[in-house]
Parts: C-alpha cells; sequence; structure tokens
C-alpha cells in the first residue's frame, strides 16, 4: 500500500512539472494543455495534523471560477504516535470568503469549507461489529469536519518553475467531538478544535 502511494505521489509531481513549465509566454497555452488532461490537478498540499493525520498530501482543483476548491488529502498517523496505524482519506470543500491583496504577487485568503474523512485503523468500522448490541455505538470511520482556514500566496514570474507556494492554516473540529461538547458539560467546547498547517505549491 504505501509503495503504491509513493508512486502515486512521483506521477503526480511529474505531472505537475510537465504541465506548468514553459518558457513561453501565454496562458493560453497552459490552459489547454490541462485540458488536454482533466484530472490534471491545480496544485500540491503537504499538512501537517489537522484530523487526517500526522502528516497528508492532497491535490486540489479550482472550480466556480477559482471561488471554490475541492481536495482530496491521504494522512496517515504511524502507531508511534498514535499507539494503532491510522490512515485516512479525506474529501475537503471550501469557498473563498475573503481576499486581500498586500502587493501584486501576494494574495491573502480567508476560506470555510467542511471535509468528510475516512479513516481505516482496526479501531474504526462502518458497521457495528455483531458481538456489539444494536445501536450500542455509532459508526466511527466516516466524520465530518466543518474549517475555517487562512491561506497566504506569493506568485512568482511566468517564467519560474514554481507558478505559486502558499501557507496556510486551518482551524477545524470533528463532528462526534462537537456533539460530546454539547451534549457534555464534561467536554469543554474550545477542545473540540484541533489546528493545521500546511504548504501550497502549483507548478
Amino acid at each position: 500500500m504505501n509503495k503504491i502511494l509513493r508512486i502515486l505521489f512521483v506521477v503526480f509531481l511529474i505531472l505537475f512539472c510537465f504541465d506548468g513549465y514553459s518558457g513561453n509566454d501565454g496562458s493560453k497555452e497552459r490552459a489547454s494543455r490541462k485540458k488536454s488532461i482533466p484530472l490534471m490537478p491545480d496544485y500540491l498540499k503537504l499538512q501537517y495534523a489537522g484530523n487526517i493525520g500526522l502528516g497528508s498530501v492532497g491535490i486540489g482543483y479550482f472550480w466556480w471560477k477559482d471561488k471554490m476548491q475541492t481536495e482530496i488529502f491521504y494522512g496517515k498517523v504511524p502507531s508511534w504516535a498514535g499507539g494503532n496505524t491510522i490512515r485516512t482519506v479525506a474529501l475537503k470543500n471550501m469557498a473563498n470568503i475573503y481576499d486581500f491583496h498586500p502587493a501584486s504577487n501576494i494574495v491573502i485568503k480567508e476560506q470555510i469549507g467542511f471535509s468528510t474523512n475516512l479513516a481505516f485503523t482496526k479501531k474504526t468500522y462502518m458497521d457495528l461489529p455483531d458481538y456489539y448490541p444494536d445501536n450500542y455505538y455509532s459508526p466511527n470511520a466516516i466524520h465530518i469536519m466543518p474549517f475555517l482556514s487562512q491561506e497566504c500566496t506569493i506568485y512568482f514570474k511566468r517564467y519560474c518553475f514554481v507558478k505559486k507556494i502558499g501557507f496556510y492554516s486551518e482551524c477545524n473540529a470533528m463532528d462526534t467531538y462537537l456533539y460530546q461538547s454539547l451534549k457534555s458539560k464534561e467536554v469543554n467546547f474550545m477542545d473540540v478544535f484541533s489546528l493545521a498547517l500546511g504548504l501550497v505549491i502549483a507548478f
């Protein structure tokens, strides 16, 4: 499994390089190249923490006039960090709610969205095991996480190998924790939030 993911990661990097590197002037050529490969992502993300894994990698797509974004992540918590190895696949959707341009090549964005996470480990399940009474526990393999994100992106000149690079922070909350904080006074509402830090790269 890990070997396959490494291969896919290298393939994505190669595709990014061929899609973005060009000594020619003009965005029409880049747009035509992207249309020839419909699944070509717009950017790559590397993320630390944030309820997807200790570390995670994702690809993202812009749509609806670049005001909306959809991302697919794969993350992992190794056994030495979480007791059990946890692998997570996440589908994130977000909308830009505010843009700020402190310079011509710098954009600061405020974004809001939600993530649907599917976790794979020995202690997660979609259906309750037979040895539990009906409705004793809720399925714990899928979670919904609302989040608020702030991103600062720097755009480089068109002849640069890297089109843009950005740094972001994300504050999210898992649905289970939110529910427990509203249901029980023993769970502090502020404790349900988690922070993620990440890097955005587009070629």
